[in-house]
């Protein structure tokens, strides 16, 4: 029972650093995409944060509900999988575009009313998913409790991981992984909440055990996706170090054009300024003797 706990310990610890490192790169990539406000320009940002952020919702869903105390294996309908992770990208994926094209706090909370929607409804469609026997029984308060709860942390997070310190400040590094984090505990949390208003310790079977079963789904999503996560998040930070050093090379250019200049228009004063050097005049010529 000890063994068992402690491997439930670390999927719930696992789905949890999975969700921060998408959360790290979604917002990092929404940034990147409020630089460049053109929708052809910043499309590929928009897919690639919402694609992390909802395929991130989808890990810590389902490696939470395996480490669940249960005392039979779980398995998922094989049709609902697919369409469970392509409608958490694409809710996610118009909640960065939005953000992408707009900086207003009706895009914030707009964005954040989206993602709470698809960790809530994704959290209903994973459960169902499975097919637990009797059936699972939500309660209304915990339900609306968890989604206050996910709402209310994830404006804040967005509001915060866009915010001027964290583009500009000093501490932008902090604010950054702060606002991450935030958004990772509130979806935790909220996930916890929801599933405690269900009667999930009642049940006593999965009736889709035998389509895809739930240790090689959370084989895939708590080992191939952090891997890739740790790719991206690389690849983040070699796009930001690359263009801090543009910013930096163009503004040393700037600064020795500017000098250049300043330093031609002090050498036209001064010359303007100089007196006039006297003409020269041919020697006279005296007539011969």
């Amino acid at each position: 029972m000890s063994n068992f706990a402690e491997s439930s310990l670390l999927l719930w610890a696992l789905s949890a650093l999975t969700l921060l490192m998408s959360a790290v790169v979604c917002l990092g990539w929404t940034r990147q995409a409020q630089s460049t406000p053109r929708w052809r320009d910043n499309w590929l940002a928009c897919v690639i944060a919402g694609v992390s952020l909802g395929t991130g919702l989808c890990a810590a869903i389902v490696l939470s509900l395996s480490a669940e105390a249960l005392p039979f294996p779980l398995g998922y309908r094989w049709l609902d999988v697919p369409l469970l992770w392509l409608g958490s990208c694409l809710i996610c994926m118009l909640a960065m575009a939005w953000l992408a094209n707009s900086a207003s706090r009706v895009a914030t909370i707009g964005a954040g009313v989206m993602v709470a929607l698809a960790t809530v409804a994704g959290q209903f469609g994973w459960a169902n998913a499975i097919g637990f026997r009797p059936g699972l029984q939500w309660d209304i308060p915990f339900v609306a409790a968890g989604g206050m709860l996910i709402l209310l942390g994830v404006c804040t997070a967005i509001w915060l991981a866009l915010s001027e310190a964290s583009r500009y400040g000093r501490r932008r590094s902090l604010w950054r992984l702060g606002s991450a984090l935030l958004l990772t505990l509130s979806v935790v949390a909220g996930q916890e909440v929801l599933m405690s208003g269900s009667n999930l310790l009642a049940q006593v079977g999965s009736i889709y055990r035998r389509d895809v079963p739930a240790p090689l789904l959370s084989m895939a999503l708590g080992v191939v996706v952090p891997l890739v996560l740790l790719v991206m998040l690389f690849d983040l930070r070699m796009l930001r170090s690359q263009q801090r050093r543009t910013r930096h090379r163009e503004a040393r250019d700037r600064r020795t054009e500017a000098g250049a200049y300043t330093s031609g228009l002090i050498a036209q004063d001064s010359k303007a300024a100089s007196p006039a050097e006297p003409h020269s005049q041919p020697p006279l010529r005296t007539a011969p003797r």
